[in-house]
């Protein structure tokens, strides 16, 4: 398969930027990879951010928007983003899902 570069190259630069902007928020305590599409001439953006283990589903409901909001500042031509919250601790919460992830 062929791949031919694109303007997502320029955005990483964007998303680096974000997710050291967030070193600063301290309800966002890390950043897992950040996938980036285009549709049509808009981009939208899928993401994890790591949270407190202990805060509700509301506060972790309100970090997510929040973080999604520095997205879509922070890269240029974002519609949206879908932002995961995952608690920072050593469970595998994903665990369910490992059969089902291509290799």
């Amino acid at each position: 398969m062929n791949m031919l570069p694109t303007k997502l190259d320029h955005c990483v630069i964007h998303v680096t930027d974000w997710e050291r902007s967030n070193a600063f928020y301290t309800t966002v305590l890390g950043a897992e990879l950040v996938r980036l599409r285009w549709v049509g001439r808009r981009l939208r953006a899928e993401c994890a951010i790591l949270v407190d283990p202990h805060c509700s589903v509301i506060e972790a409901h309100a970090v997510a928007v929040n973080a999604e909001h520095r997205l879509i500042h922070a890269i240029p031509h974002l519609a949206a983003a879908v932002v995961h919250a995952d608690p920072l601790d050593d469970a595998d919460h994903h665990a369910l899902l490992a059969d089902h992830v291509p290799a």
